[in-house]
C-alpha cells in the first residue's frame, strides 16, 4: 500500500510540473487520471479520499446524466466547510452553490443530453465555479473560477468528475479569452443545436467529415432526397448559411 500511494504521488507531481498549453493536452491527462482513478478504486486498492488528495483539482461523482453529486474530495469539502455526509444528502444544493447561475442551466442541459453508455466517452466543459465559503453564501460573483472539467462513465449509475481551476494551468490561464468565446458560443448556440433530431445530428456529423449525400444515404440506408431534406433542415434549425458555419458548430461541439 506504501509503495502504491509513493508511486501515485510521484506520477501526480511529476504531471503538475508539466506546463500544458492545450485543451487537448490537459484532456489527455485527465483521461491518464480517470484510468488510474477507476481502477485502484475497483481493485479496492485505495480509499477515494486517499487517492483524490493525490489528484490536482477537485474529484466528484455524480448521478449519471445528471449534475447532482453524491461524493466530493476531501480538500474540496474542507474548503467549502460542508461534511461529507452533507454531499451524500443533498449534493444537488451543494452544486447549485458553487457553480455560477449562469452556468448552471447549460450544464444541466448538456449533461442531460450526454451520452454516457460508451465506457470511453468523456464530456468536458467549462465551469464558472466558486470555492469560497463566504462567497457561496453572499453568491458574490467575483470569486468565481474558470474551471475545465471532464467528466466520465464510473459505474452503471455513476459518472466521475476531475475540475482544475485554469489559473493553475501554467499558460494555459492566458488563453481564458478564447476558452471564455467558446463558452459563450456554446452557451448561445446549445439550444439550436438541441433542436437537431438523432438523424439529423448523425447526418451533420457526416457532412462536417467531408461525405456526399450519395455517401451519407449509403452508409445510413436512406435515400439521397431523404439525406438532402436533413441536410436542409439542419441549414435551417441552426441558422446557418455556409459549410463553414456548420464547421464552426461541429467542432464546437465536439462532432467532428
Amino acid at each position: 500500500m506504501l509503495f502504491i500511494l509513493i508511486s501515485l504521488l510521484f506520477l501526480v507531481r511529476y504531471q503538475t510540473s508539466l506546463m500544458y498549453y492545450t485543451e487537448k493536452e490537459l484532456l489527455e491527462r485527465q483521461r491518464n487520471q480517470f484510468f488510474r482513478l477507476q481502477q485502484f478504486l475497483r481493485e479496492k486498492k485505495i480509499d477515494i479520499d486517499d487517492f483524490c488528495d493525490l489528484i490536482p483539482g477537485s474529484c466528484s461523482l455524480n448521478r449519471i446524466n445528471s449534475i447532482e453529486m453524491v461524493y466530493l474530495d476531501k480538500n474540496s469539502r474542507e474548503i467549502l466547510e460542508i461534511e461529507k455526509e452533507k454531499v451524500e444528502k443533498d449534493g444537488l444544493r451543494v452544486i447549485k452553490k458553487i457553480l455560477d447561475p449562469s452556468c448552471l442551466q447549460y450544464v444541466k442541459q448538456i449533461n442531460k443530453t450526454a451520452d454516457f453508455s460508451e465506457p470511453s466517452f468523456i464530456l468536458s466543459t467549462f465551469q464558472h465555479l466558486s470555492h469560497d465559503p463566504i462567497a457561496v453564501i453572499e453568491q458574490n460573483r467575483h470569486t468565481y473560477k474558470w474551471c475545465f472539467s471532464s467528466k466520465k462513465k464510473f459505474t452503471d449509475n455513476l459518472t466521475i468528475s476531475i475540475t482544475q481551476p485554469l489559473d493553475e494551468l501554467g499558460k494555459l490561464y492566458h488563453q481564458l479569452e478564447k476558452v471564455l468565446e467558446e463558452n459563450i458560443f456554446l452557451k448561445q448556440n446549445f439550444k439550436k443545436l438541441d433542436t437537431l433530431t438523432r438523424r439529423e445530428r448523425e447526418i451533420m456529423q457526416q457532412i462536417s467529415r467531408g461525405k456526399t449525400s450519395d455517401q451519407i444515404a449509403e452508409h445510413l440506408c436512406i435515400s439521397t432526397h431523404t439525406v438532402n431534406t436533413h441536410r436542409k433542415n439542419i441549414w435551417h434549425k441552426l441558422g446557418i448559411k455556409s459549410y463553414a458555419e456548420l464547421i464552426k458548430f461541429s467542432e464546437h461541439f465536439d462532432l467532428l
